[in-house]
């Protein structure tokens, strides 16, 4: 973790839109849990045209349901990295964003997120140089890390903050990369 970023605990925290975006097109998904372990998406634009992309699996073994962390999605948009928590498993699963029509391709490897008895899913973060990602426990009020290597496999889980007095519900890297807003 950069040294000089600030853990500020807040009490809202807005959605943010993630996708890889394009001067032509933008692609949007979301870990709706509306079927177990699967993410889908939405190719948009030009224009306001959309054209929905998936369901893909993402090879968790958790349940579907709703969850109350708000976003259990992130991207390394330049790098074209979607990384979606399977609620229910424990792990995080990476996917390859194809920018031309927003397909996605598996990354067979699902990566520890860190939480070990979450029914509700974690909160993801990357921060602005896309080399960490954060991950926030809901069940065990925890904050873990992982460094994300060049061709976006994620390393071992590090507790960053433990034993929180609170549930985590969402988190986001403020925009100028030094506060990490928990929700």
């Amino acid at each position: 973790m950069n040294k000089t970023m600030k853990i500020l605990f807040a009490a809202a925290l807005a959605v943010t839109t993630s996708g890889a975006a394009l001067a032509s097109q933008i692609c949007a998904y979301v870990n709706d849990n509306s079927a177990a372990n699967s993410t889908e998406g939405y190719m948009i634009g030009p224009g306001i045209a959309s054209t929905h992309v998936g369901p893909y699996s993402t090879n968790g073994i958790g349940g579907a349901g709703p969850y109350t962390a708000s976003n259990l999605a992130a991207t390394r948009e330049a790098e074209g990295d979607l990384y979606i928590e399977n609620v229910g498993s424990n792990n995080i699963t990476h996917f390859i964003v194809n920018k031309t029509n927003c397909a996605l391709t598996l990354d067979p490897t699902l990566y520890a997120s860190g939480d070990i008895g979450s029914s509700e899913g974690v909160s993801l973060a990357i921060t602005l140089d896309g080399q960490t990602m954060f991950d926030g426990s809901v069940n065990e009020d925890h904050i873990y890390s992982h460094t994300i290597a060049a061709d976006g496999s994620l390393g071992a889980p590090f507790t960053e903050s433990s034993s929180l007095s609170w549930s985590i519900d969402g988190m986001e890297v403020s925009p100028d990369g030094k506060t990490l807003v928990v929700s």
